[in-house]
């Protein structure tokens, strides 16, 4: 793997490394909180031959700068499989419990996200044999949540929509996160599987009559994998008067990878380190 000519590995403290754990895969990002033109981004998807832990064991040993002492590195788990808990009900020594009564299949090593700004704490599930490997060879990561980053974005960020109700889509490995706010306030947000190409009308549809949300007044925002959910988007046109594509803009240079390539998640972590 070949970085770009304008990152420095010698001044590791000058970057930050993002690395996302996805469903079969894995992505990560090099950038310069300082310089908009130092960026790299790079996904992958792991074949058969190894097990998801071992495949994650060989990127670091091979490419050994993961290792190396960057100003920040965190690690976003992307998957749908995560809770809400508000504070006046979240106990640390509960958090066990909190999970599995929400969702199945626990992964056996449980974090907390606490998000201040809106007086909750997301947990989510990681293999414990991974979280201890990447604990011990990355240079002091934190843990997150791709669900949290979004959260914790919207809910402080009034200048990316409309005041108002809204509800965000965002698609990304073959999944469909919804969210919906009202103003900075988060009413739901869930993570769906996309199966067949009529899930995210069928699961969209279902949050907008469940909360309700007005088809005619409040907005909805699609972001993401756009492009393979065309037809969606346009169904979604029709029925709900406000629909648009989010668009948040960076100071950052892609040069290598297209904008709309760079997951949602990562975006919002590159807008808040602009606001900076």
């Amino acid at each position: 793997m070949f970085l770009p000519e304008n990152i420095d590995l010698s001044s590791s403290e000058k970057y930050n490394l993002s690395i996302r754990l996805l469903p079969g895969g894995f992505s990560f990002a090099l950038y310069c909180p300082s310089d908009p033109e130092v960026f790299f981004y790079k996904e992958t998807t792991f074949r058969d031959h190894f097990s998801y832990n071992e495949s994650i064991k060989k990127l670091i040993f091979d490419y050994n700068f993961f290792t190396l002492p960057f100003h920040h590195t965190r690690v976003t788990i992307v998957s749908p499989k995560y809770t809400i808990v508000p504070d006046h009900f979240f106990e640390a020594e509960q958090s066990d419990k909190f999970f599995d009564f929400n969702v199945k299949d626990n992964e056996g090593k449980i974090i907390s996200d606490e998000i201040a700004e809106i007086k909750c704490h997301v947990l989510f599930d990681i293999d414990p044999e991974l979280y201890y490997f990447l604990s011990r060879n990355l240079c002091n990561p934190a843990f997150t949540h791709h669900a949290a980053t979004l959260i914790r974005f919207f809910s402080t960020s009034a200048d990316v929509v409309e005041d108002g109700k809204y509800c965000l889509a965002n698609f990304h490995n073959r999944m469909l996160d919804v969210c919906c706010f009202h103003k900075q306030q988060l009413l739901s947000i869930n993570t769906f599987p996309i199966e067949h190409s009529f899930d995210p009308l069928y699961y969209l549809f279902g949050v907008w009559e469940k909360l309700p949300l007005d088809q005619s007044n409040d907005m909805l925002y699609a972001c993401g994998d756009i492009a393979t959910h065309m037809e969606v988007l346009d169904t979604l046109k029709k029925h709900i008067r406000n629909t648009s594509k989010l668009d948040i803009e960076t100071n950052t240079i892609f040069r290598e990878v297209k904008r709309e390539q760079i997951p949602l998640d990562l975006m919002t972590e590159l807008y808040a380190n602009n606001k900076r």
